[in-house]
């Protein structure tokens, strides 16, 4: 059974729901403020570590020499052989083969390699002698 109310009673409980609310609404609003300065917070710190990651042109140079300095130090074991040739109107005149590697002073030492000479095309020719009889 309900209990009837006085109206001060009523009143008193109408105020005691309107704080309520109002300390609802402030506390939201608190909430929403604390989430925006919150985040705001978030992408300031993650551009400047995004800022603070991005090299100087004097950073990117140092590792550009010293990727180059790698890169040469990778390929000083290797050798190879480079072949020269020489033509004129579409007529080989020359070729010459050396085996290249890098030398202990790290400049590339050339050594000639024999090959084997190119055989000349000689011109047979047949006589026949016939002996009339």
């Amino acid at each position: 059974m309900a209990v009837p109310r006085t109206r001060l009673q009523r009143f008193q409980s109408q105020a005691v729901f309107a704080q309520q609310s109002a300390h609802n609404k402030t506390s939201h609003h608190m909430q929403t403020s604390l989430r925006v300065l919150t985040q705001t917070a978030v992408l300031l710190v993650s551009g400047s570590l995004v800022l603070a990651q991005q090299p100087t042109l004097q950073e990117r140079v140092v590792a550009l020499k010293a990727s180059l300095a790698a890169s040469q130090a990778m390929l000083k074991p290797y050798e190879w052989i480079e072949t020269t040739v020489v033509s004129l109107k579409g007529e080989e005149k020359s070729r010459q083969m050396n085996r290249c590697y890098h030398g202990a002073d790290g400049q590339v030492q050339k050594v000639p390699v024999t090959a084997p000479p190119a055989e000349e095309k000689k011109r047979v020719t047949v006589h026949r002698n016939i002996v009339t009889a």
